[in-house]
């Protein structure tokens, strides 16, 4: 397997969605704009990934559920804390 390059600009794009998280919550947006925003991630972090997720589907169908799995389920959770964080942050504002 070929050794990834880290990439700012891939940084940027998802610490964009954390923020943009984070701002729906301040906002007390409805829950479904999280929804949008946790679904434009995994869109973008599938694509962006392709390649590795093709190896690791070449692993074994099993490891690959898995490994998957527990990036979608932090994917999730960082957008959540993010949208969580941004309502405390918001209702102290206010």
């Amino acid at each position: 397997m070929a050794v990834r390059t880290p990439r700012v600009a891939n940084a940027a794009i998802e610490l964009g969605f954390v923020l943009i998280a984070g701002l729906l919550g301040a906002l007390r947006a409805p829950a479904w704009g999280i929804v949008a925003v946790a679904l434009a991630m995994i869109a973008y972090w599938s694509w962006n990934r392709r390649v590795g997720l093709a190896q690791l589907m070449q692993g074994g169908a099993l490891k690959f559920a898995a490994m998957a799995g527990i990036s979608l389920a932090m994917i999730v959770a960082v957008l959540g804390c993010a949208y969580w964080f941004g309502g405390l942050i918001g209702g102290i504002t206010k």
